[in-house]
């Protein structure tokens, strides 16, 4: 076999040995990898690659390739929104199991990485449990790279871990070792273990029905789509009938509606457990203690009937409208539609989303835009927008990984190249941002100087470049 022929064998059996999958226009970045990967085995690439291409994949040769796939990018209460709606209502109804049942309840932190996830939610729990009450709580993180799962045990993280952590809460609990390092309690370190699972071969991890509350975020979407339904399918089976699913925006879709349903919070979807037949009957199941301020009772609207030529008429003009400027008019004929079942569409989700923007009403607008990656998950346009919402709620961390999910899905996407580099920039991360602009030179010369960039209002590519050159 050809070195790419070999490339495209091995591609598809890390799909299936690992669920990584690398489409066709990401082949490059695969075989830069499995470069550095040979270079550590002292191989020529050509022969690493045929011993992959040709040899039965041990649980060994796995795990050594895994270090070269995976990157982690993490850090302590990622998702603020996520982390508010577990703080005031699903962790304290998690709580409320163990006080009414007397039961031990049971957290999987699944592609934990280094374990900044894990240890977040046992630091809430610390805050919001007794001593007795958590003597029955077991968070469980678990990854596919052993030496994410090594560094994540010693529970020493740099600043840039914390850059979103409260100093109140460093200040409790972290203790400063070295400049910049940080040890994080034992207290909070014996309350979560760690574990090698493979997520495409989760059977045996734990008991059916089992799992409380199960977060997978910012895994599934470098799945294809087959091997992250079959994994979910799976993850649901080991998750109790009542208990809480969290994915990441752009996996949302992908969670099979017989066994979830959507719960809304302020700028986030979490997802919940439907009690099935032979199921304890939701009568009987444990209530939760809703905070007020949250409307997590709203679930997905049903599926409506096909849209009539007449509502796609008034759409069309709605998004002519939008194009103009008039967002006002666009959003007065959309609603309409939207309250009578009909035009639930990522476009037309992004057309309200951006007129509440206009009006002021930043989480509204980033609620709608939620709504649009989740009925169009895998299109880029939709996380370079709510990326610009995060930046104008001054969250650039957020915004930056925003911008890569884009990137990940349009490698091509200048605007995002364009905007990575700028806020790396601004948060001092040099040599990252000399990377995207790189990037985004080598795209705009390849280019006729008069092509409009996609989310650019009208701006070519020259005019990008004379940007670019006057800035120095």
């Amino acid at each position: 076999m050809t070195d790419a022929q070999n490339l495209k064998k091995i591609r598809d059996l890390i799909n299936r040995k690992i669920g990584i999958f690398y489409p066709d226009n990401r082949l490059e970045t695969l075989s830069k990898r499995l470069k550095k990967a040979a270079q550590d085995n002292v191989l020529e690439e050509s022969q690493y690659l045929n011993l992959l291409a040709n040899q039965i994949w041990s649980e060994k040769i796995i795990l050594e390739l895994v270090k070269y796939l995976t990157i982690p990018e993490t850090y302590f209460f990622r998702d603020r929104a996520v982390f508010d709606a577990l703080e005031d209502v699903i962790l304290p109804e998690l709580a409320s199991l163990v006080s009414n049942e007397q039961r031990t309840i049971y957290i999987w932190s699944t592609a934990c990485s280094t374990g900044e996830e894990p240890y977040s939610l046992a630091i809430l729990l610390h805050g919001l449990m007794s001593p007795d009450q958590l003597k029955k709580v077991r968070i469980i993180g678990t990854d596919i790279n052993d030496e994410y799962l090594s560094r994540a045990r010693t529970g020493i993280y740099s600043v840039w871990s914390l850059r979103t952590t409260p100093d109140k809460v460093v200040e409790k609990y972290f203790a400063e070792i070295s400049e910049g390092k940080f040890q994080i309690s034992d207290v909070i370190r014996e309350m979560v273990s760690f574990s090698n699972v493979n997520l495409v071969d989760v059977k045996g991890a734990f008991l059916e029905k089992s799992v409380d509350l199960l977060l997978c975020r910012n895994a599934l979407i470098y799945f294809s789509n087959e091997q992250a339904r079959n994994t979910l399918d799976k993850l649901a089976l080991i998750l109790r009938p009542g208990g809480w699913c969290l994915l990441a925006a752009a996996e949302g879709a992908l969670a099979p509606e017989k066994y979830f349903e959507r719960k809304r919070f302020p700028s986030a979807v979490i997802f919940k457990k439907k009690f099935l037949p032979g199921d304890k009957s939701i009568d009987e199941a444990p209530k939760a203690n809703y905070s007020p301020k949250l409307n997590s009772n709203i679930s997905t609207p049903p599926q409506s009937p096909p849209t009539s030529q007449q509502n796609h008429d008034t759409l069309e003009q709605a998004y002519e409208l939008a194009k103009s400027g008039q967002y006002t008019a666009a959003f007065e004929l959309v609603m309409p539609i939207i309250d009578g079942g009909g035009g639930r569409d990522a476009q037309t989700m992004r057309l309200v989303s951006e007129y509440h923007l206009r009006q002021g009403n930043l989480q509204e607008a980033i609620v709608f835009i939620d709504d649009a990656i989740q009925l169009e998950p895998l299109h880029h346009s939709m996380y370079y927008w709510k990326a610009m919402l995060f930046y104008e709620a001054n969250d650039l961390v957020a915004s930056i990984d925003l911008l890569k999910q884009a990137l990940f899905l349009e490698p091509k996407f200048i605007l995002a190249e364009f905007m990575l580099e700028n806020f790396l920039k601004r948060l001092g991360r040099e040599s990252e941002a000399v990377v995207h602009l790189a990037n985004l030179k080598l795209l705009l010369n390849a280019m006729s100087e008069d092509t409009i960039l996609p989310e650019s209002d009208g701006m070519s590519a020259g005019q990008l470049k004379k940007l670019i050159d006057a800035r120095g």
